[in-house]
């Protein structure tokens, strides 16, 4: 995951500018989750909120808000 959001997430951001980063935060691809197949761990939603919290640091001032969404 780490790889992913380093290489394709992250150099369109950095392109972009945003001025706030909005997070539309589910978990259907936790391990537990019978619906999808993703296998994310805590620790996987752990380490992409941090990387996002940086980004939003470095390119936003640290704005950036965090949705919970769900069924």
């Amino acid at each position: 995951m780490r790889t992913v959001f380093d290489k394709v997430i992250l150099p369109p951001a950095q392109r972009f500018k945003p001025n706030i980063i909005l997070v539309s935060a589910g978990y259907d691809g936790h391990v537990l989750d019978p619906l999808a197949n993703f296998q994310f761990t805590t620790g996987t939603y752990y380490i992409l909120a941090s990387k996002i919290k940086k980004l939003a640091k470095e390119l936003c001032g640290g704005r950036c808000v965090f949705f919970l969404e769900g069924g």
